[in-house]
């Protein structure tokens, strides 16, 4: 079986396409934000680096549903904790952006929250490398 991998790059305003890889091959791709504009400026950010996805997606208390919805869909809302950081990669509810996370735009992520569930169940110890770049756009 080939490793899994995550990998988001971002542009100079925080878009840009969260992937799921199996070994080399792409398997899916979600639209994602992170940060906010401000002035033209990126803030808020997540840091560009080499992260690990150590521990399965969970759904979220009831107190955080407003960001961690798509477009306030019922059902929708998990979020997956980066490492063992504050950092998540959730459904970005919160219209401005995100405030140091990876919010996925699309109705359809819930597949990346089953593929974490899924991937935790068959292996509670599973490491899923997760690369975030910037890109020079």
């Amino acid at each position: 079986m080939k490793p899994y991998s995550l990998y988001f790059e971002y542009t100079s305003f925080g878009f840009g396409d969260l992937i799921l890889f199996s070994g080399e091959d792409q398997l899916f791709a979600w639209l994602a934000r992170s940060g906010n504009v401000h002035d033209n400026r990126l803030k808020d950010a997540i840091e560009p680096g080499d992260y690990e996805m150590i521990s399965a997606p969970v759904k979220p208390a009831p107190s955080e549903h407003n960001s961690m919805f798509i477009h306030g869909l019922g059902g929708h809302g998990w979020k997956w904790r980066i490492g063992d950081s504050s950092l998540l990669i959730h459904p970005d509810g919160n219209k401005p952006g995100t405030m140091g996370c990876v919010g996925t735009q699309n109705t359809n992520a819930m597949g990346l929250y089953y593929f974490g569930m899924w991937q935790f169940e068959i292996n509670p110890d599973a490491v899923i490398p997760f690369k975030v770049r910037r890109s020079g756009i």
